[in-house]
């Protein structure tokens, strides 16, 4: 890991290298806690997802079709316990409910990460702007019954948690375990988990050190229904030191949040996979493979502190080949004649007059209209790239089965 500033200590010097008995405990402190929260989906699911009892719950946020709650101060002796999940004596607490667009597999796949370099990628992408992270140590990996499969332990110092900037950076050192499994019911659920953790290679810093270590514990529960996810999570946040309890109520709250950030993430890698596989198809002989995420080649700085993002190489954004940017107009001769849109077949606007032309989709290099043509974030190697795509490649992308054990998708 990156030696901090400031004359401080590192945090390690190299990877958790585990016990087998170290090992078994984290398993099963995972599992307990991914139980625990499905026993409360499960009798909450059972009651029909009934809406939170407003004389107990008062609504922090609402996102979509997710709402966030936290516990009002007067609590009532005769609150259901499957809304609450925890008592009341512990760390500020929020819930979120409701349901996003997608499948359960999108949300995993946009927050799976297997390697530091995936990690800065992905966090980076999601807008969290982490000064440094790390994968510590890979416990369980995917597999073929449950490719999502994952056990790690993570590191993550940052400015900010959520929208909350405070004075002193933030350091985390937590447990996350993300995959599938079936209730008693035989019903197959989702579930990722984010639970702080000691780990002795991976100690707080100094007080001089101006990081203060945080406290995270997250769980949620994900069901899939048509065309939609229902979810079911809680989150519990001390940001350290002395600092008012709205403060990690905000900081919980962005986090569950998450998940709509997730589902885009998700959808942009699976358009990246996409414009690599049509730029190999247009390009056979092109020589570099654009979809290794190496550490060396994706140069992550050596500062916790440096000036620019940790995890933007050098390599500039005008080397993308020309199918790959957006808003890049075409010379006076390729420009004729005037093509028409390729989802809609209409001609620009006054064409004959001014000769104006469609954009170009990102991905598949296509003529489209303002109306065909979306925006989209893509993965890339420097940083995430902002191009437009037509609505076909984004069905096709969305139907693409994907293997979160693969590369990690990344333009040049």
């Amino acid at each position: 890991m990156p030696s901090p500033p400031r004359d401080t200590a590192s945090v390690l010097s190299s990877q958790v290298t585990l016990e087998y008995g170290n090992a078994e405990g984290f398993r099963h402190l995972a599992h307990s806690f991914v139980s625990r929260t499905l026993a409360f989906e499960c009798e909450y699911d059972r009651l029909g997802r009934p809406d939170q009892d407003e004389h107990a719950w008062k609504m922090l946020k609402k996102h979509n079709h997710l709402c966030v709650y936290k516990r009002k101060t007067q609590q009532s002796s005769k609150l259901d316990p499957s809304r609450i999940g925890v008592s009341s004596k512990k760390p500020p607490m929020v819930i979120c409910v409701g349901s996003v667009e997608g499948t359960v597999e999108d949300i995993l796949d946009g927050i799976h990460a297997k390697t530091r370099s995936e990690m800065g990628a992905t966090m980076t992408f999601m807008n969290r702007n982490p000064l440094d992270c790390d994968v510590l140590a890979m416990l369980d990996s995917g597999s073929t019954k449950d490719t999502f499969r994952q056990l790690s332990i993570k590191y993550l110092l940052a400015e900010t948690f959520g929208d909350t900037r405070v004075v002193n950076d933030r350091d985390v050192c937590c447990l996350e375990s993300m995959g599938f499994g079936h209730d008693l019911k035989g019903k197959r659920y989702g579930y990722y988990l984010l639970r702080s953790v000691d780990v002795p290679e991976c100690s707080p810093l100094p007080e001089d050190s101006g990081v203060v270590r945080a406290s995270v514990t997250m769980c949620c529960i994900y069901r899939q229904v048509q065309g939609a996810v229902k979810v079911y999570s809680k989150a519990m946040i001390d940001l350290g030191g002395s600092l008012p309890a709205f403060m990690a109520y905000n900081a919980a709250t962005e986090l569950l949040l998450s998940n709509t950030d997730a589902m885009t993430s998700a959808t942009a890698k699976r358009l990246t996979i996409l414009a690599l596989q049509r730029v190999q198809t247009r390009k056979p002989q092109e020589p570099e493979d654009l979809t290794s995420t190496s550490e060396s080649e994706l140069h992550l700085s050596s500062s916790r502190y440096a000036k620019l993002c940790n995890f933007r190489s050098t390599k500039s954004l005008s080397n993308l080949p020309s199918s790959l940017t957006s808003g890049e107009s075409l010379t006076a001769s390729q420009r004729m004649p005037v093509q028409p849109c390729s989802v809609c077949g209409k001609k620009p606007k006054m064409a004959k007059l001014v000769r104006s032309t469609h954009r170009n989709c990102g991905v598949c290099n296509q003529c489209v209209c303002a109306n065909c043509g979306v925006k989209q974030k893509l993965y890339a190697r420097s940083e995430p790239v902002l191009l437009a795509c037509c609505k076909v490649c984004i069905l096709i992308a969305k139907k693409l089965k994907v293997d979160p054990r693969d590369s990690f998708p990344m333009l040049p």
